[in-house]
């Protein structure tokens, strides 16, 4: 995954992430409060899938297409989560030079 430096950005789905080269000042403190912001929902997301997977009964009791679901759904938000903690070191990096 590319990371530019002097760049805004935002996801528009879990396949398209938009970057914007800025010209002038970026608020870098105001882009980390946004990347740790959506971390932070998608930490709750993730949790609550998680304990629904790991809920007792989830294996015999959910239907094999909801599982596989949920998988997919699990590890799109560790992708998200990933992408965002790459986004956050990047930006703190800028912060410091």
């Amino acid at each position: 995954m590319m990371l530019l430096v002097g760049c805004a950005f935002d996801t528009v789905n879990e396949e398209v992430k938009i970057y914007l080269k800025v010209q002038g000042a970026l608020d870098a403190k105001q882009e980390l409060e946004k990347i740790k912001n959506k971390m932070a929902d998608i930490e709750k997301q993730k949790e609550k899938l998680e304990k629904v997977i790991n809920a007792t009964g989830y294996q015999e009791k959910v239907p094999s297409h909801i599982q596989e679901e949920n998988a997919a759904k699990l590890a799109k938000l560790l992708q998200e989560c990933e992408f965002f903690e790459k986004e956050s070191s990047r930006l703190e990096a800028e912060m410091g030079q």
